[in-house]
């Protein structure tokens, strides 16, 4: 039904549950958001591909102006861009009852995502937040995990009268103004750029976003902190404060809405005496804080189920860290004891009981490290099957050579969901290894590993320039398509009767698209590919 157009399936917002609608409703709902002229503008594939070369030419000025080596930008920069993806999940925990059987695309509260991977700015604004992402830490105010805002909440001394409460900003990522932003981060590079490893850059996408978003709450929140509240602190948009008295929480919840016309917070007060923040509860009551385990209502707490084909270690794991997430985050014996409970109800749903103690046997693997051991890649049957290629692996003294890596099956949101309707199928190949290597991570060893194909090309297009999308459909009548690089293997060698292009190579003298260096094929069917050799290789 996916495949027909009759319906979508997806992944709620927060409560990870499947969400079936039809595609009719999906699209409305898209064209509906995508009215905001705000946010969002119509442009062309011309436009597209001016503003991809436009950021090629400044990142090579850029670079070249700070000696950074001529490979370096070159792999950072993409010829042939994939076009983003815009998708959206459901807000479920948004809904009313009565509206889960809605066709209003106005019903619907949507999280929108851009998916930018293989865009014009992945490669670079990787780059950038590997330069600039350190400087979070030199923001009082922010929180890079939980047990971070819990050392501040110990720290802290509170009075009788002190008063919590947590601030929300509303749609942060889509408020923020670049201009803004980049003001804020300026500045933040001005004192501590020294302090930061820039790779010869002076200055600085999509990865971009929660740095520049944190840097502009940063400012935001200035004159707040200014009045030296009791505490303040904030995990991206959402903020606890602590203050001596309730005017004063007022005071500082009017400045922060205040400071810029994009930027709205609202407010949420302790109910019963406990306020969530995070995956914890507060309670501050006679100067004394109590802290426990919290799962929001809307959080489905969906686990790898107890049944489900994955190996009873990774099962293990899950369950444990839980229970230690939830004991962990406690200050007392009750709080313990009903997270303790809540973790237990939710190991019960996901099908668990205590687990049978199994004496473990153990293998001599001598002192070989794993990471320069050859990983032998088997998909993952059952734990039993697992232990017996282990055994086979040492009955044939292979353990300080070979280690199997159990593959993860798909799971049902992998099968079922998928985040645009026009699959990106195809096999994308070339005549020489060289073309894919550096994509590749060399192992300790330095081996390297490729797959020989057997491909039936069939009738073949000849790409004389690269004007074609991946997205494209195949020119009627043709099978496959081939780009012609400025190089192709010229002889090859033969191994156990298997000819591999692994050497030396030759130049096309024509029909030849500069930018590629070694030759592509594009082959749609992907029947047509037959994986027939892996080839390991230093």
């Amino acid at each position: 039904m996916t495949k027909n157009g009759t319906i979508r399936l997806s992944v709620s917002d927060k409560g990870g549950e499947f969400v079936v609608m039809p595609q009719v409703l999906d699209r409305e709902i898209t064209e509906l958001h995508l009215q905001d002229s705000t946010l969002y503008c119509r442009v062309t594939e011309k436009d597209f591909h001016n503003q991809c070369k436009h950021l090629n030419d400044v990142w090579t000025t850029i670079g070249k102006s700070c000696c950074l080596d001529e490979r370096f930008l070159s792999r950072l920069k993409i010829d042939t861009p994939t076009c983003p993806v815009f998708y959206s999940l459901i807000k479920t925990h948004k809904l009313a009852p009565h509206d889960l059987r809605s066709m209003s695309a106005d019903t619907y509260k949507i999280r929108p995502i851009i998916s930018c991977v293989g865009g014009p700015a992945d490669r670079i604004s990787w780059f950038l937040n590997k330069i600039v992402g350190p400087i979070l830490s030199k923001i009082p105010s922010h929180l890079p995990n939980t047990n971070h805002f819990l050392k501040q909440l110990h720290k802290a001394r509170f009075d009788n009268g002190c008063v919590i409460e947590s601030f929300d900003v509303a749609s942060l990522y889509t408020n923020v103004q670049n201009g803004e932003a980049m003001q804020a981060l300026s500045e933040m590079l001005n004192l501590y750029g020294s302090h930061l490893e820039t790779y010869g850059l002076s200055r600085t996408g999509q990865r971009l976003a929660p740095v520049l978003a944190i840097c502009f709450m940063s400012r935001i929140e200035a004159p707040v902190l200014t009045r030296i509240p009791i505490m303040y602190c904030r995990y991206i948009d959402d903020c606890c404060v602590i203050t001596s008295t309730q005017s004063e929480m007022d005071e500082c919840f009017r400045i922060l809405n205040q400071q810029s016309q994009y930027i709205k917070l609202t407010r949420e007060k302790p109910s019963d005496g406990w306020l969530p923040f995070l995956n914890t509860q507060i309670s501050l009551s006679g100067g004394q804080v109590r802290v426990k385990w919290y799962r929001k209502e809307s959080c489905k707490n969906i686990l790898i189920h107890a049944r489900s084909a994955h190996p009873i270690a990774m099962k293990r794991a899950v369950i444990r860290n839980m229970f230690k997430t939830a004991v962990e985050l406690c200050t007392g014996d009750d709080e313990r004891k009903e997270s303790r409970k809540l973790a237990s109800d939710i190991a019960g749903a996901n099908g668990y009981t205590v687990f049978p103690r199994h004496n473990k046997s153990h293998t001599v693997s001598g002192n070989i490290p794993k990471q320069s051991k050859i990983p032998l890649c088997l998909p993952f049957i059952t734990d039993t099957i697992s232990a017996a290629v282990r055994r086979c692996i040492v009955q044939s003294q292979l353990q300080d050579d070979v280690i199997l890596v159990n593959i993860p099956n798909n799971n049902i949101r992998s099968q079922l969901v998928r985040k645009t309707y026009s699959e990106n199928k195809g096999v994308y190949l070339s005549d020489a290894f060289e073309k894919s290597s550096h994509y590749c991570e060399t192992s300790a060893k330095n081996y390297r590993y490729m797959i020989l194909c057997r491909t039936a090309l069939g009738k073949n297009y000849q790409l004389k320039s690269w004007n074609y999308s991946y997205k494209d459909e195949m020119p009627k009548g043709y099978d496959s398509l081939h780009a012609f690089g400025q190089q192709y293997p010229k002889t090859s060698i033969t191994i156990n009767g298997v000819a591999m292009p692994l050497c030396d190579f030759g130049n096309h003298s024509q029909n030849r698209y500069a930018p590629l260096q070694f030759s592509e094929y594009i082959v749609k069917d992907s029947t047509r590919v037959l994986p027939q050799y892996l080839v390991i290789f230093q």
